[in-house]
């Protein structure tokens, strides 16, 4: 649509009063792409039997983007304090305004909570954690009940809340652009 359109998008690294600059949009959607890459990923990590040959090549893989997504959603919180975010469409209602701040809370609190519980699980489990070749061993000592316990976090809680809330962000953005027609609330992340 934008190489059709005449006008020149001219776009700055910090946000503005209507629209995420460059750096907002960089970090969301690298940490959206990242983030939902692993979903599939952990499903099949969790059925890799113990034996086979690629299983520690898979984990490093899957453990270091875990590790990336962590680090750029810190940025991403200390980036909006420093470039404050464009304020919410004004056609919104007061419980769209209200759902839609939930919805910013959880997911900020699933990103970072899954790889937290995801190190915490590995940790217990007696297993290190990567950052590309660098390896971390276990923080404290194998437990099966604390391997079990975050697991259950890990794996079954947070995946639920998680599917629920990006669901209903999705689902938020594409019904303010197709049923309410607020081309500016869309536009201002993607255009």
């Amino acid at each position: 649509r934008q190489q059709r359109d005449s006008k020149v998008l001219l776009l700055g690294r910090e946000n503005e009063a209507d629209r995420y600059g460059q750096v907002s949009r960089f970090l969301h959607w690298t940490i959206a792409i990242l983030f939902i890459a692993l979903i599939p990923m952990g499903i099949f990590a969790s059925i890799i039997p113990e034996g086979a040959s690629f299983r520690n090549a898979y984990y490093v893989v899957h453990k270091t983007i875990g590790v990336i997504v962590i680090a750029l959603v810190c940025i991403r919180l200390i980036w909006n304090r420093l470039s404050p975010r464009p304020a919410l469409e004004e056609s919104l209602t007061a419980r769209e305004r209200k759902l839609a701040k939930v919805a910013h809370f959880a997911l900020y609190a699933t990103m970072v909570a899954m790889p937290i519980t995801g190190f915490v699980m590995t940790s217990f489990h007696g297993y290190p954690t990567f950052f590309f070749a660098w390896e971390f061993g276990p923080f404290w000592e194998p437990s099966n009940t604390g391997t079990i316990a975050w697991g259950l976090f890990h794996k079954y809680l947070l995946p639920f809340i998680l599917y629920i809330v990006l669901g209903a962000h999705i689902l938020g953005a594409l019904k303010h652009r197709f049923l309410d027609k607020q081309d500016q609330a869309f536009r201002r992340i993607v255009g």
